[in-house]
Parts: C-alpha cells; structure tokens; sequence
C-alpha cells in the first residue's frame, strides 16, 4: 500500500488495525523530510518493521533511519521541484519489483531510456507550444490505477511551477461533482491506460460534452481517441502499462516548465 508519512504518524490505526509483519518503503529526495523519519520509527518500533529507504543523498536522516538504503545520487537535483528524482525513484521501484518476479517487466523498463529520449525529441515542442497557447484556466489531469499516481505528479507540477489551478482524479470521478467546474476554459489531460481503456474511450465523448478541451497521452490511439481529441501525443512504445509508465512524465513535467516560463514564473 501507498501512504503518506503523515497519516502513518497520526492515524497508524486506520492502517494497521493489528500487529502485522511488513517492510516500509521511505521515499524522500533529500533524505531530511521530518516527517518521513518520523514514519519510519514509529513502524519499527510498534510493529519492528524492517525499513528501507530510497533517497538521493547518503549519509542522511533518512538513511540512518533505516535497516538499507537506495541512494539515487545521479538523480540528486537542486531545483525546488522535483523532475528527474521523481522519475528516477519511481524507475528504482518499478526495477526492484520487477525482480521479485516480473522477468518481462524488467525487459521493459530497460527499454525506457531510448525510448524517452525519442518521445522528447518528438513532443517537446508540441508542449511547449500548447503551453504557450495561455487558453486555460485550470487543468484536470485523469489516470487510473498506477497512472492516477502520475495524475497526482502531474498536477502537483503544475500548481508547483506554474502557480496555476490543477486537479487530478481518477477518471471516472469526473463525471459526478467535479464536472460542474468543467468550462471551455479546462484542459482535462487523459492517461489512457490498458486497464481502465474501456471506461476512459467511454469519458472522451463526455469530456468533449461539457465544453473542455483534451488531451490524450496514450500508447496507440484507436479512432475513437482522435475523434474525441484536441491533441494527442502518442506513445508507440508496445509495453505494457507498467512497463511505460514512466515514458508519460517527461512529457507532463515538461508541459508544466513552459507553462510557468510563459507566465513569467521563475523554475530554477
């Protein structure tokens, strides 16, 4: 399971309603996050849980914190947003768990760094310009399973570097409450995935029908993702969701830079 340091810090009981053995994962780029090492004593010492932590820097609070470490010092960074530890972090889980048992996944991910490096060359001015374009007032960004968590990144960047409204739902929520803030002024970024494809080709005319404009990051787009489209940026990678998970966030991280550049905003 997913959580954050703070809820295992507050409220450990909705979590763990009993004594249970396990491992705790503490992920923090710089290895100081307050809060994170507060997570991680509070586990080893009620339930003596093994820790291991996944930072950028060796040697800190976090590190020491914990039974082994992971230390990403290439994917160290010292802009105040997080671009290439969030990518190299989420590229060292998906390998360790690749290694537990998922052979072919592994396979995949080894072919991300190409693969990236082409879809960079290939979109990077297509966000810029649809950055530029200053059409929007909010983004919603939408993903389902593992790419809600990147919905979430998403968002985070663009509030982060483009000090601009974004939210960032699990697809099928939109159609309830949030739909009432959808205007000609929203740009609803879709992550269509293999496990949520049915129910999200279902969504794209619905999006069109309240007024916003969208944008679909996909592997291969069937007709009807053109169709209900204002821009698409396709993938052509052939892995499987895990496997390409990473190939979508250059892409975003890079939409949210040239949104903050053309509003004048200041990302070093």
């Amino acid at each position: 399971m997913a959580l954050s340091a703070t809820d295992v810090m507050m409220y450990p009981e909705c979590h763990f309603p009993a004594p249970v053995q396990g491992t705790v994962v503490a992920i923090s780029r710089s290895g100081k996050t307050v809060e994170t090492c507060d997570a991680i004593w509070n586990l080893k010492q009620s339930m003596a849980w093994h820790a291991v932590g996944i930072t950028c820097h060796l040697g800190t609070p976090v590190a020491r914190a914990c039974n082994a470490a992971v230390v990403l010092a290439e994917a160290a960074e010292k802009s105040r947003f997080t671009t290439r530890a969030f990518t190299t972090t989420l590229l060292a889980a998906l390998l360790w768990a690749a290694r537990r048992g998922q052979r072919e996944l592994e396979t995949e991910l080894l072919q991300a760094p190409d693969l990236a490096a082409r879809l960079i060359e290939r979109y990077e001015a297509a966000a810029q310009q649809l950055a530029q374009s200053g059409k929007f007032g909010q983004y919603i960004y939408l993903g389902q399973g593992p790419y809600f968590g990147l919905a979430c990144e998403a968002m985070l960047k663009m509030k982060e570097m483009a000090c601009t409204p974004a939210e960032a739902y699990h697809s099928q929520e939109l159609l309830h409450g949030p739909r009432y803030a959808v205007g000609a002024s929203t740009l609803v970024v879709v992550f269509l995935s293999d496990g949520g494809r049915k129910w999200q080709l279902e969504l794209l005319p619905k999006l069109k029908g309240y007024g916003a404009q969208v944008l679909v990051i996909c592997d291969h787009a069937p007709p009807e993702v053109r169709e209900h489209s204002d821009w698409l940026w396709e993938l052509g990678s052939g892995l499987s969701d895990y496997g390409r998970m990473l190939l979508v966030m250059p892409l975003v991280q890079l939409f949210a830079f040239y949104r903050a550049l053309a509003l004048g905003r200041t990302v070093d």
